[in-house]
């Protein structure tokens, strides 16, 4: 895996080519135009990766993972049976950093304290489902298949959670953000109706505002439709329900109050938290390996900016 450690603080490029962004290495490319594309033309045959002026992308998926056990290539084997996307292969992925993370808690027996750490009371026996992925059926997590339906959403468009976390008493959803933020906007005028009157209009029980001004004008269109679902998911299991943003300690400071301010309160709870915090539980923690997750952390880089100079992930 290429970090800070290993790349170039800057990389150079023209209109017409791309350096490798490996030290030490001078390969070049042509430059890539639009779209990504992970093909042999743009490709560093010495570091097998993909490049372009701002990222570049691993041949094999794996060279970004911190654990490469079998289990794991197996579970990620199956997600990507029912996952829209897999992004794992780019170096900036922010599923890349969301399964190495938390599956560093979960194999580590650590993802109950990091929850209880965050606020989440009494989180006991955690099950957690990567991009709502349930190894026990090898489908998507029944409950949100049925909200998907209640709320009229599309089989290619359905919400998908980065991480579902069912405890003994609650639904935890975890949407995360390294490079991206929060602002998005619906794709068609026509999902309004089908959000807002599903379940005996269950979205005025739980927000305070209307969806032009939640997903249209303050662009929460995303975390609207992961609190709607995810208090319709919990209402059915009579369990508590929080939705956390997980971000970096730098970015999407207000997001509590911006989105926060149009839900009903006491009826769920959504709170930001960050990257560096997990970072700092594990450092408390007692495991033995600690280094494999805080160095991972530590080195991440989020590509390079339009300039060339590189991104680094997170203030540690």
């Amino acid at each position: 895996m290429y970090n800070r450690l290993t790349l170039k603080e800057r990389v150079t490029h023209s209109a017409e080519w791309v350096e490798c962004p490996v030290k030490d290495c001078d390969h070049r490319v042509p430059r890539q135009k639009k779209t990504f594309k992970p093909i042999n033309e743009f490709l560093c045959p010495t570091h097998n990766i993909y490049l372009s002026s701002t990222t570049f992308e691993y041949t094999d998926y794996t060279s970004n993972l911190l654990s490469k056990d079998p289990n794991d290539i197996q579970l990620l084997q199956k997600i990507f049976k029912k996952k829209r996307e897999n992004r794992l292969a780019r170096s900036n992925s922010e599923d890349a950093v969301t399964w190495n993370m938390f599956r560093y808690l979960e194999t580590h027996n650590l993802l109950e304290s990091y929850l209880r750490s965050i606020g989440v009371e009494n989180p006991r026996h955690p099950k957690i489902h990567y991009w709502c992925y349930d190894e026990e059926s090898q489908n998507t997590y029944s409950l949100l298949l049925k909200a998907r339906s209640t709320f009229g959403e599309k089989v290619s468009r359905g919400s998908e959670p980065d991480l579902l976390i069912e405890t003994e008493n609650a639904i935890i959803l975890v949407e995360c953000k390294t490079g991206s933020g929060n602002n998005t906007t619906p794709y068609s005028a026509e999902v309004e109706k089908l959000y807002t009157q599903a379940d005996n209009w269950f979205f005025t029980q739980v927000f305070n505002a209307g969806f032009y001004t939640i997903a249209k004008k303050d662009k929460k269109y995303e975390l609207l439709r992961f609190w709607l679902l995810g208090l319709w998911m919990a209402k059915q299991k009579k369990k508590e329900f929080y939705l956390f943003n997980l971000v970096r300690e730098e970015k999407e400071r207000n997001i509590e109050r911006e989105f926060g301010k149009h839900l009903v309160q006491g009826l769920g709870t959504f709170k930001r938290t960050t990257w560096e915090d997990m970072y700092r539980f594990i450092q408390r923690s007692t495991s033995s390996d600690q280094h494999i997750a805080l160095d991972y952390l530590k080195n991440q880089t989020l590509g390079y900016t339009s300039s060339g100079k590189i991104k680094m992930g997170y203030k540690l």
